[in-house]
C-alpha cells in the first residue's frame, strides 16, 4: 500500500471513529483534534449510553481549582476562583471587576480598584494544556468588603467556585464556555436573580444554589434565571413559592425532563414563555387554579413531549395575539387536568392527541361572551372530528368562533 493510500485509509478510519462517537450523542467539532477523540470516548459509559450531564465532572486534565482554593491561605472575607479557557484569546488579557486582589496561575499577584475594570495579562507559558485542544489558566479573586460587590467577569470561564460571595448584580449570565458552577454561601441582593444563569448554553452542573427561593423573599421576580440553558439536565430550584414573574423561566431548557418536585403557588402571575422549548418535559402538574395568571403567551410552545398539564384558571389572563401560540407544537399533549375561565383566543390545532375529556374541559371552560365581541377557539380538524355537533355547540352558544 502506497503512502498516499495509507493516509487515505487513516483519514477514513478517523471519520468512522468520529461518526461512531457522535452516534453515542457526543459532539465533535471539525476543529477538534484526533487526539481529543480519546477524551470524547471516555465520556461514553461502558454500557454504551451517553455519560449523564448529571454526573458532570471537571475534565481530568483541567487544573484542580477546588484543591487550589481549599489550600489557599489568604485571609479574605470573600473569595472566588475562575478556571479560564484560552479559546477566546487573541491576546492573553481578560477584564474583571469587583475585587481587591487577584492571584493568577502564572504567579502574579495584582492589587486592584474594586469599582473599575482590571486588565489581567497572563504568561501563556504557564498555561496547562487540555486534551480538548485548548489551554487553561486560573485566577483567584479576593475581597474583604462586608458589602455586596459589583462584579463583572470575563466571558471565557469554564468552571467557577464561589466562596462566601456577596453581590449586588447578576454576573454569571452570557458565559458561553461555562460548564460548571459550585457555590458556597452565595448572598445576592434581592433584585439580582433574574437572568442569573441566562444564555449559558454549555452549563451542565450547578452545585450549592439554594433550592428554595424564600431566601430572597422580597424579590418577586425570578424571570429568565435559566433562560437558554440548553445543556442543563436538572432544575436546581425546587420551590418558587411567592414568586410572581416567571416569564422565560425555563425557556429552551431542552434537556430538563422532570419538574415533578418543583413548587409553584397562587402568587404566580406571569408564565409567558416560561416552559417554551422544553422539548423533553412530559408532565407539568402545577396548580394555577386560583386565577392569578395574567400572562401565558407561548407558555408551552414547543413542548413536543408534553403529555399532561395541571390546573389553569385564566380568569385574569389578558388578551394578546401571541396567546394563539400558547400550545403550539404540543404534539403529544393528551390531558389538561383543569382549564377554566378562558376569555382569550386559543389555538390547540397542533395538539391532535387531546383526549375527548380534555376537549370537553376546554369547551366548558370558555367564558360566556353573549352580547360581547366574540373570540376564537381553534381546535383543528382532528380534534373537531372527536366532538359531536351538540358538544361543539357549547362553544358557539357562548359566542365563540370554533375552528
Amino acid at each position: 500500500m502506497s503512502l498516499s493510500n495509507k493516509l487515505d485509509y487513516l483519514e477514513e478510519t478517523k471519520a468512522q471513529i468520529k461518526n461512531a462517537i457522535m452516534q453515542k450523542g457526543i459532539q465533535i467539532a471539525d476543529t477538534d483534534t484526533f487526539r481529543s477523540y480519546a477524551n470524547k470516548i471516555s465520556q461514553i459509559k461502558e454500557s454504551g449510553n451517553i455519560s449523564s450531564d448529571d454526573d458532570w465532572q471537571p475534565e481530568l486534565d483541567w487544573r484542580n481549582i477546588e484543591d487550589i482554593l481549599d489550600n489557599d491561605t489568604e485571609e479574605y472575607e470573600q473569595k472566588m476562583i475562575l478556571l479560564l479557557t484560552d479559546e477566546l484569546d487573541d491576546s492573553v488579557k481578560c477584564e474583571i471587576k469587583g475585587f481587591q486582589k487577584y492571584k493568577l496561575s502564572d504567579g502574579q499577584t495584582i492589587e486592584a480598584n474594586t469599582s473599575t475594570l482590571t486588565e489581567l495579562e497572563f504568561n501563556t507559558s504557564k498555561d496547562k494544556e487540555c486534551s480538548k485542544g485548548y489551554n487553561t489558566r486560573y485566577v483567584i479573586c479576593y475581597s474583604n468588603s462586608a458589602n455586596a460587590l459589583n462584579i463583572s467577569l470575563p466571558e471565557n470561564i469554564i468552571y467557577i467556585i464561589l466562596k462566601k460571595i456577596k453581590a449586588s448584580v447578576s454576573f454569571l449570565n452570557n458565559k458561553y464556555f461555562l460548564e460548571g458552577v459550585r457555590i458556597n454561601e452565595l448572598n445576592m441582593a434581592n433584585t439580582s436573580f433574574s437572568s442569573f444563569f441566562k444564555d449559558n448554553v454549555n452549563l451542565k452542573k450547578i452545585e450549592g444554589f439554594p433550592e428554595n427561593t424564600n431566601f430572597m423573599s422580597s424579590n418577586k421576580s425570578i424571570m429568565n434565571i435559566f433562560n437558554g440553558c440548553i445543556s442543563l439536565k436538572e432544575n436546581i430550584v425546587k420551590d418558587f413559592t411567592g414568586k410572581t414573574e416567571l416569564n422565560n423561566l425555563f425557556y429552551q431548557c431542552e434537556k430538563i425532563n422532570n419538574l415533578d418536585k418543583t413548587i409553584f403557588d397562587e402568587n404566580t402571575t406571569n408564565l409567558s414563555s416560561a416552559f417554551m422549548g422544553m422539548t423533553n418535559i412530559k408532565e407539568l402538574l402545577f396548580d394555577f387554579s386560583t386565577g392569578t395568571l395574567h400572562t401565558i403567551s407561548q407558555a408551552f410552545n414547543g413542548c413536543k413531549k408534553l403529555k399532561k398539564i395541571g390546573k389553569l384558571n385564566l380568569l385574569n389572563a389578558i388578551t394578546q395575539s401571541s396567546n394563539n401560540n400558547v400550545f403550539t407544537g404540543c404534539v403529544s399533549l393528551i390531558d389538561i387536568e383543569e382549564i377554566t375561565n378562558i376569555s382569550i383566543s386559543l389555538n390547540f390545532s397542533t395538539c391532535t392527541l387531546l383526549s375527548h375529556l380534555t376537549l370537553l374541559r376546554i369547551l366548558n371552560g370558555l367564558v360566556d361572551l353573549t352580547g360581547q365581541d366574540n373570540k376564537t377557539l381553534t381546535l383543528g380538524i382532528v380534534n373537531l372530528n372527536k366532538l359531536t355537533d351538540e358538544e361543539k355547540s357549547i362553544a358557539t352558544n357562548k359566542n365563540w368562533i370554533l375552528k
